[in-house]
């Protein structure tokens, strides 16, 4: 049976290391740099990753280079997974930030994580939330959107989903170097462009997981990423699909590496699932089969232990619709459906102060 791995206490003010990785994101670069520069927990060191970029990325990253703290290193392109593993070979940080260079943190954000880490001494791997923000930099949504964060010791609910959990992307991850020493180095053909996938996957199945669902940094969706946040057209469910075959792989194959047990299996991953489905409207699927598995999907979603009752119902909706429209309108009503919007923010909003009224009403019948 896994166990977590072991770990030290953790001091009251260990050294950081953040990490952030570049290619062609001249036009964000320096503001994701000011950000770590500008945060309120100061034991900390910036390894900036300049991964080939051909645009003014260098010219902006040397602004910063007379500050003491950051190390900038240039190398050929290689892709994330390359870049990830020369920046860890020169941190020395008992804690680890990775900070995609199109992304921000806020200004509290190691402060909060390193005192979530302290006060949790055998979580290796911690998580928070983010808010999405647009090329223009306006604040869209959150994610989470609906879904709540899981934390302590989850291995087996990660297998059994197939190596799915509430995780988040690269800019809302951190973990400690006992973590880290198995994970690196990341194998750099499997995880080319998504390095932080064996993080993910792989983390909660060596240590447990802390999360912090306050906001503590940006996501920036701009239409350059290379892995959107939704799913609604052939190509962008075939990147899921693609990017679940990998993960599997690479993952499985690390796990054999350290001699642990433990496999996973993307047949079991909704995610992996809903990509297919949505991959399936667009491939010139008839629509007897598809019928067919839109019902196989609903059961999935129906069972799913993760997501809320509210998702089940907005999902079995969505992708009921979809299956009834012409070819033509499904990827306009999928990524209306399924994309990061302003509306999700407005119901997000809308959840918190029905809580913010329901609580007080209910704490004292609770106690009666």
């Amino acid at each position: 049976m896994q166990r977590p791995i072991p770990l030290p206490p953790l001091g009251d003010e260990p050294l950081v290391s953040v990490f952030i990785t570049n290619y062609n994101y001249a036009r964000f670069v320096g503001e994701a740099i000011e950000s770590v520069l500008a945060q309120t927990y100061r034991n900390l060191e910036l390894i900036v990753v300049d991964d080939g970029s051909t645009d003014d990325s260098l010219k902006t990253i040397a602004r910063y280079s007379g500050d003491p703290r950051i190390k900038v290193i240039e190398k050929s392109n290689g892709g994330m997974a390359s870049a990830w593993n020369e920046a860890y070979r020169h941190c020395r940080g008992e804690v680890i930030f990775p900070l995609d260079a199109d992304d921000v943190f806020y200004t509290r954000k190691i402060e909060v994580l390193i005192d979530a880490l302290g006060r949790d001494a055998s979580a290796g791997l911690v998580v928070h939330a983010m808010t999405v923000r647009d090329g223009a930099g306006h604040d869209v949504q959150q994610i989470p959107f609906l879904s709540r964060f899981e934390q302590g010791w989850i291995s087996d609910r990660v297998i059994a989903r197939g190596g799915r959990w509430r995780y988040m992307p690269t800019s809302a991850l951190g973990f400690r170097r006992e973590l880290a020493a198995l994970l690196f180095p990341v194998c750099e053909q499997t995880f080319f462009i998504h390095a932080d996938a064996l993080v993910v996957t792989l983390g909660p199945l060596l240590t447990h997981v802390v999360a912090v669902n306050e906001p503590l940094s940006y996501y920036r969706v701009h239409g350059a990423n290379s892995l959107g946040g939704d799913v609604q057209d052939l190509k962008s469910a075939g990147k899921v699909i693609d990017f679940a075959l990998a993960t599997t792989r690479g993952v499985n194959a690390r796990l054999n590496e350290l001699g642990i047990d433990l496999r996973i299996d993307e047949g079991r991953n909704l995610e992996f699932l809903q990509a297919q489905f949505v991959h399936n409207l667009f491939d010139g699927t008839c629509m007897a089969v598809l019928i067919g598995r839109y019902f196989s999907l609903a059961r999935a979603l129906l069972s799913d232990d993760l997501y809320r009752g509210t998702q089940k119902i907005l999902g079995i909706m969505v992708y009921g619709i979809a299956t009834i429209l012409p070819r033509s309108l499904r990827a306009g009503w999928i990524g209306n459906a399924l994309g990061y919007s302003r509306f999700k923010r407005a119901v997000q909003e809308m959840l918190r102060i029905i809580k913010s009224v329901i609580k007080p009403i209910s704490a004292p019948l609770a106690r009666g």
